[in-house]
Formats: C-alpha cells, structure tokens, sequence
C-alpha cells in the first residue's frame, strides 16, 4: 500500500530546487555579465522593442530602478534606446547583437540542467509534475503579503 506525499517535504524539495536553481542561474548568467533583472529586460526584449514602462512591470522594478538599469546595459553595449516612430515622445528599448548574444548564451547554458534531468523522468511524471507546478504557481499571490 502506498502511502500520500507528506506535503511538508514536498514544500520543502519545492523550496530547495527554488534556490539551487536560482544559485546556479546567478553564477551562469553571472558570468556573462548579468544580474537576474538585466537577464530578466533581455527576455522582455526578446519580442522586439518595448518601452522602459513595460520592462519596469515584466522585471518588478521602479521606473527609477530600470533607468538605471538601463543605462548600465546600454554602457555595456547590450541594449540601445530610440525614439519611437510612431510617436517621437516614446522612447523604445531594443537588445543590440551583443545584448541578443549574451542573452542566448545564458539560454543554453539554462537549459542543459532541466533537459538533462527530465530525461530521466517518463511522460506520465512529467505530466504530473507540470499539473502541480501549474497549481502551485496559480495559488501564489501576484504580491508577496
């Protein structure tokens, strides 16, 4: 007879793989240059250009905090700022090559880790671990209380 999962030791293996899996982000996208918000403006910009509005809401910072955030990365050559053509009062940010280079470096070295693990799982695991992933990230509040 099988006995249920302790959800304890569930949350705790949940809260444990949280932070491994952020460490090993930091040291990664840490060697390229990055923090986890300037990795985080990279993704946004994946998409094309977006304002400095719309990086503060993806990346939870202030509109104060992505400016400069924004100045460190356009120093660093990694993304660039222009006036939108639509609308000469917007100014757009875009990734530069460099800033697109850098960001596919850390996609790669990311993803090597899930797909080396997943492989061991079967699709049926899989299933069930993305089911209780999906309810658990549902049940969180937008705002930490």
């Amino acid at each position: 007879m099988r006995t249920a999962p302790d959800p304890r030791r569930i949350a705790e293996l949940g809260g444990r793989l949280g932070t491994a899996l952020r460490s090993r982000f930091d040291v990664v996208t840490g060697r390229l240059g990055l923090n986890f918000r300037e990795y985080q403006c990279l993704e946004t910009l994946r998409g094309g250009p977006v304002t400095a509005g719309r990086i503060a809401v993806e990346t939870g910072l202030s509109t104060g905090a992505v400016t400069g955030m924004l100045d460190r990365l356009e120093r660093a050559g990694r993304v660039r700022r222009r006036k939108d053509r639509f609308d000469r009062r917007r100014v757009l940010v875009e990734c530069t090559p460099a800033g697109a280079d850098h960001l596919a470096t850390a996609r790669e070295a990311l993803s090597r880790l899930p797909e080396a693990v997943l492989v061991k799982c079967s699709a049926t695991e899989l299933q069930a671990v993305e089911r209780c992933l999906t309810v658990w990230l549902a049940a969180l509040p937008e705002e930490p209380a």
